[in-house]
């Protein structure tokens, strides 16, 4: 095979283009097996977690080969907005940055987000002898060019600040898609851990609402079918389906119950 011409495709980006809904779950755990059985499950892509979990960029590196392997878009949540780390992120092989707390700093967001993509379209440092660029065996002009095409910057809403002024923070910040965090929003609201409380909910719709009328993709964190219709109906483009963590935490715990209810006379 001619190496020089190797450059693999985006599923996620493609999912987005076809106009299909995806579907995906954060990892917080460092074993690459649980991103390995989230796309082998036939969920779209995962988000490698570095802002809440320990994970380091070894544990990036893992996860995104375990995400290739099956078919599976990884993308990474960063603890920051910092550039460089933004970029050290693309070169182990993400396909898209997951920002936190998008708009409260509007110039400091649109720095990360030209972080993302080489001049001209934007300020992403050049190395071609990194992963992603398959460590320079591949036309490193062909990979720039899909890189731009294809790499995915989505914000976190988390703010009520920023929820207030959407309008102005979608149209300076050039996101790909966004997601409103409802864990941060129910906190900013003074109603910490209450994801469906009716002011969270209210302030998810009037971002998704927004970003729709930007044609701007969306995605929404769920943990449960609540609200879901409603979502469907205002075309949400993709769904961030609770934490692997979580997943597993509440199968334990359902398959304790199925049990003892048995055993129990």
């Amino acid at each position: 095979m001619d190496k020089s011409t190797v450059a693999s495709e985006n599923p996620l980006a493609s999912k987005f283009s076809r106009g299909d809904t995806a579907y995906g779950t954060l990892i917080f755990s460092s074993d690459p097996a649980h991103t390995e059985i989230v796309g082998m499950a036939g969920y779209d892509f995962v988000v490698i977690d570095t802002e809440h979990a320990h994970l380091n960029a070894a544990s990036v590196l893992a996860h995104t080969r375990a995400a290739e392997a099956v078919g599976c878009t990884a993308l990474v949540r960063m603890r920051g907005s910092d550039p460089a780390d933004i970029g050290r992120m693309l070169d182990a092989g993400v396909r898209g940055i997951v920002l936190p707390h998008v708009g409260l700093d509007i110039e400091a967001t649109k720095k990360a987000i030209a972080a993302l993509r080489y001049a001209p379209a934007g300020a992403r440092p050049t190395c071609s002898g990194v992963r992603a660029a398959n460590y320079g065996l591949s036309n490193f002009g062909s990979y720039a060019e899909r890189n731009n095409a294809e790499v995915l910057s989505i914000g976190l809403i988390e703010d009520l600040d920023v929820v207030e002024n959407i309008d102005q923070v979608l149209e300076e910040c050039r996101l790909d898609a966004v997601i409103p965090g409802p864990g941060d929003l129910a906190t900013s609201m003074n109603v910490p851990g209450q994801l469906e409380h009716p002011d969270v909910v209210a302030a998810v719709t009037r971002v998704v609402t927004a970003a729709k009328a930007k044609e701007i993709k969306v995605g929404v964190y769920v943990v449960s079918d609540a609200n879901l219709e409603m979502w469907t109906a205002l075309g949400v483009d993709f769904f961030l389906v609770s934490i692997d963590y979580r997943i597993l935490a509440n199968a334990y715990s359902s398959k304790l119950q199925e049990l003892t209810a048995v055993s129990v006379p």
